[in-house]
């Protein structure tokens, strides 16, 4: 995002200047899979210890008559759901996909749920990922959850981007009430920066407080490019390329990842989380 808003987010940190590393993907999939099992055991303290504290939990939930239930929480509150008992839990996954950019990364992977060998519900995880002192944790989790038909058609990617494209066109005009419009105001954006000694950083706000940054007339544009969108239902990513230019002048590039929640008939963006470099950006 772009170098003049996300000033704010990265400000006492060194300006990151080392490239995105090798995909790690074993590593990134290392909580993923961790969680799995503290579900399977019902152990809530070994879930704790993959998850970042500052990031939150949303379900949204397909009912039988067609009507939806979006469920948001944080992290505190959900694990406080999981508990000791006498029935079996098992969340079998199917083959993730997974991206990476430097101290960032997603999975999107099939699920399903069992309690003592039963099918309860399926869906689609989407794991958001940040690295911090070397290590990999969940900072969010997003899930579609049905219990009954097949999985839905592939949905529309054009409607997807409406909201990004929107958020884009709010940072260059400084419209903070229009970005607003376009988010849930529970979400969180969070920045992470890759310096050049190879430390890891990374700055969190709520998109109120990150709103009340946005000035008018400060020359930037924003733009993505190859965008990465997986939707499920009511719950869709983008993993996009960036590259912010001010006046005319590459500032910074990255790469943006957008979750997005989509609630009675409109997508808007609940959290984003993106990686920020000033070297090895393109220069038109």
């Amino acid at each position: 995002m772009h170098s003049t808003l996300f000033a704010v987010l990265l400000a006492g940190s060194a300006p990151a200047e080392a490239a995105p590393g090798a995909s790690d993907t074993p590593a990134v999939l290392a909580p993923v899979h961790a969680i799995m099992d503290g579900i399977r055991r019902r152990d809530a303290s070994a879930i704790t210890a993959q998850v970042h504290p500052t990031g939150n939990a949303t379900a949204v939930i397909e009912q039988r008559d067609g009507t939806r239930i979006i469920r948001r929480s944080d992290w505190a509150t959900y694990l406080g759901l999981i508990r000791p008992g006498p029935e079996r839990y098992q969340a079998r996954l199917g083959n993730p996909s997974v991206e990476i950019d430097g101290d960032i990364a997603v999975v999107w992977v099939p699920y399903t749920f069992m309690i003592d060998g039963a099918v309860q519900h399926s869906g689609v995880d989407h794991f958001d990922l940040v690295r911090e002192n070397s290590q990999w944790k969940v900072l969010n989790e997003t899930w579609s959850q049905r219990t009954h038909g097949p999985a839905p058609p592939p949905g529309d990617a054009a409607a997807v981007l409406v909201p990004v494209n929107a958020l884009f066109a709010a940072f260059e005009g400084g419209d903070a009430a229009a970005m607003l419009r376009q988010v849930y105001p529970e979400g969180r954006v969070t920045a992470s920066d890759l310096r050049a000694d190879g430390a890891s950083g990374l700055r969190q706000q709520s998109w109120t407080q990150f709103a009340g940054r946005i000035r008018p007339n400060n020359g930037f544009q924003e733009r993505i490019s190859n965008p990465v969108i997986r939707i499920d239902g009511d719950i869709a990513m983008v993993w996009a390329p960036f590259v912010v230019r001010v006046t005319g002048v590459v500032g910074n590039c990255g790469v943006d990842h957008f979750d997005l929640v989509r609630e009675n008939g409109t997508w808007k963006v609940m959290n984003l989380t993106f990686s920020s470099r000033t070297s090895g950006c393109p220069t038109r």
